[in-house]
């Protein structure tokens, strides 16, 4: 019996091993394949169409190219390949061309032959990724490529096309293609570096990414009105855009993203729902949240840049029910104003810091006014930047005078737990600050100070060594430490666990 059981082991092994040429894998109708093959292939022949083209849709591009060169299944199935992204990188093309003209023209040649063998039916996910500095952009294949793919189905739709600054033709959308049956299905839709001009909205669309889209505030406006499925909008470099109008209408939208755009000027919302906002435009944008009841849903929020000034005193209702904020400080502003309660809910706040001069240290202890203003705080985190001409300017250098608190003698924080400074150094303010914490916030139970400026540690990399710290880092770290030693860990209560970070002894030595 078990020489019976090893017999057909050996059987089903060779079987398994034997090669068989492309021309005989194609679907296995070659008498000559061995009986375990013979079951496989109709096993396989016996599946439905739907089956093999859910199986085929799964594959990368470019695998299911090859499949469908070695099966008839899945060169039937290629027709109707649901899932198509086009790219230098997707149609293994990167460092293959000599110039960026041949590579793209390269890309669009084979593109197009693909969408010749496809049959336009039952594409769900269209993606087409121009390089950006292609100065001569043609767009008759973009049409093209286009028309053959948003059929009614289509899902998700995304065009990026050469930067306006590079290319010298401008690409109309052809909105068209998104009315009627076509265009109702789509889900998501970016688009970059064209002109939209579109004359109605998409009744399925959850999310919408438009950069450096050349569209009208009326525009955009009816568009708006007009996808009220709308969940998550996000607008970048789109320079004609002055007063974004977010109608009430879209009770879905439930995030918020606008970065860049040099004309806008206002934000006007009256979606109700939205939870997330994140605003790259500085601090010249008034941002308005018109709801009925006064209320606001909006949770997070980041700002950059922004002073603490607008950030304090500026922001309307709509920090009313914030719980996280991050925000990125602008240099000119030190005197910072004082709003107790302002952020009544909020529990996470992370402030990144500009880049100072030798001659112009930042003033750390003005940030106790976010403190003040957020009595519900649990975590802080302050992100200090790199200080510049620190070692020539002799910027760095230990203060012994730090008992003066006078502007912290009156701050008091009771829910604070959490304190992470990163790129600590010794300047007097800082310490300052992190003593006043330590000393008048009970309910701290860690503080973290780092030292490295961010580099990368040994740990993480894959070299197995730290990323290479500038010589004059390495000397404000050690600075740091010092500073650390003489004035903090003193202040340090026993339930506080204070940990330090370091550049790394055996990757970061330097003279003493």
């Amino acid at each position: 019996m078990a020489e019976s059981a090893q017999s057909r082991g050996d059987s089903g092994s060779s079987a398994v091993k034997r090669k068989c040429p492309p021309c005989q894998q194609d679907d296995g109708d070659d008498d000559r394949t061995g009986s375990n093959s013979h079951n496989g292939i109709n096993s396989w022949n016996s599946l439905s169409e739907d089956v093999v083209h859910h199986i085929h849709g799964l594959m990368p591009l470019r695998d299911a190219a090859r499949a469908a060169c070695v099966s008839r299944s899945f060169r039937r199935s290629w027709r109707h390949y649901p899932n198509l992204t086009f790219g230098m990188k997707e149609l293994g093309l990167i460092g293959k061309a000599a110039t960026v003209d041949e590579g793209a023209m390269d890309l669009l040649s084979r593109t197009d032959h693909i969408f010749g063998n496809h049959s336009g039916i039952g594409v769900k996910t269209l993606e087409l990724h121009l390089p950006w500095k292609w100065n001569r952009l043609d767009t008759s294949y973009v049409d093209r490529f286009l028309k053959a793919a948003i059929a009614p189905g289509i899902q998700e739709l995304t065009v990026m096309l050469p930067l306006f600054r590079h290319c010298r033709t401008d690409y109309n959308f052809p909105c068209s293609l998104l009315s009627g049956e076509s265009g109702r299905s789509i889900r998501y839709l970016k688009l970059t570096n064209s002109i939209f001009h579109p004359t109605a909205g998409l009744g399925c669309l959850t999310r919408l990414h438009l950069r450096s889209v050349r569209i009208s505030d009326d525009e955009l406006g009816c568009f708006l009105s007009d996808s009220l499925a709308l969940r998550h909008l996000r607008l970048s470099c789109c320079d004609e855009i002055v007063c974004l109008k977010i109608p009430c209408l879209l009770r879905h939208l439930r995030s918020l993203e606008v970065f860049q755009c040099k004309m806008l000027h206002a934000i006007e919302s009256n979606a109700p729902d939205i939870s997330s906002v994140d605003l790259g435009l500085g601090d010249q944008v008034d941002f308005s949240l018109s709801l009925g009841d006064g209320s606001s849903q909006v949770k997070q929020l980041r700002i950059s840049p922004a002073s603490p000034s607008y950030a304090l005193g500026k922001l309307p209702s709509i920090t009313l029910a914030l719980e996280a904020l991050n925000i990125s400080l602008l240099p000119h502003e030190v005197s910072t104003p004082m709003v107790p309660g302002k952020f009544h809910h909020l529990k996470y706040l992370n402030i990144s810091l500009p880049a100072v001069s030798a001659a112009d240290e930042y003033d750390y202890l003005s940030l106790l006014a976010f403190l003040d203003a957020s009595p519900a705080l649990e975590t802080l985190v302050l992100r200090s930047a790199r200080i510049m001409n620190c070692v020539n300017r002799g910027y760095g250098r230990i203060h012994r005078d730090v008992s003066h608190l006078a502007r912290g003698q009156e701050f008091r924080h009771d829910s604070l737990k959490n304190v992470t400074i990163y790129s600590f150094y010794s300047a007097k303010s800082m310490i300052e600050l992190t003593c006043c914490m330590l000393k008048h916030t009970a309910s701290l139970e860690c503080l973290t100070l780092d030292t490295t400026y961010g580099y990368s540690r040994c740990s993480s990399c894959r070299s197995g060594r730290c990323f290479p710290m500038d010589t004059r880092d390495v000397l404000q770290a050690k600075k740091a430490l010092v500073a650390i030693r003489r004035y903090i860990k003193p202040e340090v209560p026993c339930n506080v666990n204070l940990i330090v970070v370091e550049p790394c002894s055996s990757c970061h030595v330097s003279d003493n």
